[in-house]
């Protein structure tokens, strides 16, 4: 049985589904990273970063629930960005009561009274658990409210952070006593193994190498992929799923992940960081230079901040600014740009062949050059390369620019 990490329900303003924890059926169990969890659970803070669909709240639901162990989970909305807020909702998770309701909103609960309150409501260990993180990073408020909570936090009280984005917490001193498990993308991600086992079991392929580098080529660390080509597969007969994976190698897109991205990945961002993204489109890599050609400097520094929150975006070498799209969202990306004005894609086609031309990439030149319609720069280029593989009698290069 396989879980898919799509998002959970979630009603933001709703009591009832703030606490809600996402479902267990159908779950693959992650057997390693659940083990590693295990032998670590007496540690006082568990972080789990990892991009939209990395499976972070399935795998601490399932720690929690393997391990029979007691915890309030808390979905945070955003909303939670007042820190008398969080309080009142940690509170009204376990108790079902809403906090000093008799007295004034302008006296917020203690965080020692709400310790006391936990500590009262609870026997043994218990997990405190804060998904969706992200979504309160910006309120330094916040920020030092957690700490102060981490400080304070009794042996048996432990807390699990689940993020897209690495928290602006100080947990240097936690890592230094070792009271900290720390899970990323790449701790996350699938295993050759694991996909082996999933293709045989759930789908009864065995899949050979150049299928296992495809997959793992088109979905890199990207959980949510590989789950949604093993759930198509399942669902079609078995005559055509070597078929089906010949296709999401070659194509790098699936129905399902194009509807995952636009819902959690690129409707929640700003309509500049959108603009960036389409426009850089198409590209293997990006540098920096290149993106400033084409959408101006503010355009990278739109870059670099994405990367920080855990956008499918990744620095492929940081020292030299150059970035890389995950392949499923460059295609979706690539969707995008092909629908924007054509007399937009053509300019932006332009500065790019005057970018690689620039920059000594003749190859590159004449493929954008002839996107952008100056054929006649393209054919100069050609014929320049020409002669000089002709003196160099680099004839295969001729053949191939053909």
């Amino acid at each position: 049985m396989i879980y898919s990490c799509m998002k959970y329900s979630l009603a933001e303003n709703h009591s009832g589904t703030r606490y809600k924890v996402p479902p267990l059926h159908h779950i693959i169990p992650r057997i390693h990273l659940l083990s590693y969890l295990k032998k670590r659970k007496d540690r006082k803070v568990f972080l789990i970063v990892g991009r939209a669909g990395q499976g972070k709240s399935a795998l601490a639901a399932d720690f929690l629930t393997r391990n029979r162990l007691q915890y309030t989970w808390l979905n945070l909305t955003g909303e939670e960005r007042d820190p008398k807020l969080l309080l009142e909702c940690i509170v009204r998770g376990l108790t079902g009561k809403i906090l000093g309701k008799n007295s004034s909103p302008a006296q917020p609960p203690l965080l020692g009274t709400v310790l006391n309150i936990i500590q009262e409501q609870t026997e043994g260990d218990h997990f405190i658990v804060f998904d969706n993180f992200q979504r309160v990073k910006s309120s330094r408020e916040i920020g030092e409210q957690v700490e102060q909570l981490i400080a304070l936090l009794p042996d048996r009280l432990h807390l699990i952070i689940l993020s897209r984005e690495y928290p602006h917490l100080s947990l240097t001193k936690l890592r230094i006593v070792r009271d900290l498990v720390e899970l990323r993308s790449d701790d996350l991600a699938f295993t050759e193994e694991e996909i082996h086992t999933l293709m045989q079991s759930q789908c009864q392929i065995n899949l050979n190498r150049a299928q296992m580098t495809g997959i793992t080529g088109v979905c890199e660390d990207w959980v949510t992929a590989f789950i949604s080509l093993i759930e198509l597969l399942d669902s079609r007969p078995q005559s055509e799923r070597n078929h089906l994976i010949e296709r999401f190698i070659e194509q790098r897109k699936l129905p399902a992940l194009d509807a995952f991205i636009e819902e959690e990945v690129f409707n929640p961002l700003s309509e500049i960081e959108k603009a960036v993204l389409t426009r850089l489109a198409g590209y293997n890599s990006i540098q920096a230079l290149l993106a400033t050609r084409l959408i101006g400097e503010d355009g990278v520094t739109v870059l670099k901040k994405l990367i920080e929150r855990n956008i499918l975006l990744r620095w492929v070498d940081e020292s030299l600014t150059i970035f890389s799209f995950h392949p499923i969202f460059a295609t979706f990306l690539v969707e995008k740009f092909q629908a924007l004005p054509a007399n937009e894609q053509t300019e932006l086609h332009r500065r790019a062949a005057f970018y690689f031309q620039d920059y000594g990439d003749r190859d590159e030149a004449i493929h954008y050059f002839i996107l952008s319609g100056e054929y006649g720069k393209a054919r100069d280029i050609f014929q320049e390369i020409a002669e000089d593989s002709l003196e160099q009698h680099k004839y295969d290069k001729i053949h191939e620019l053909l």
